[in-house]
């Protein structure tokens, strides 16, 4: 059995520093991913730089792919980690909604 996890990370943020403090949040919320699923194999992490147009809306996107399907969810805010974790909660919610039997989103 393999047991290989990759994980890509694009951070295309203001500084460094700010992609750093992140690094944290999106590690928390990754080892929650273990509990709800053993066959993750590959986690992909997007945040994408408002244009010049928008700057105050900063999204996340957050992709995940196991054994048996792949979900993609992003969200947009003014604050990085308000749209990361809202991201990472809608992965959350559709592993749990489907481990329930309240549809098979996954």
């Amino acid at each position: 059995m393999n047991n290989n996890l990759v994980i890509k990370l694009d951070l295309q943020t203001e500084n460094s520093d700010c992609a750093y403090s992140l690094m944290e949040v999106i590690i928390n919320k990754l080892k929650s991913f273990q509990n709800l699923c053993k066959d993750l194999k590959y986690i992909e992490i997007n945040l994408i730089k408002p244009d010049e147009s928008d700057k105050d809306h900063k999204t996340a996107l957050f992709r995940v792919v196991s054994n048996d399907a792949t979900i993609t969810e992003y969200s947009r805010s003014k604050r990085w980690e308000d749209a990361l974790l809202n991201a990472f909660d809608r992965i959350e919610n559709r592993f749990v909604t489907s481990r329930v039997g309240l549809g098979n989103t996954l």
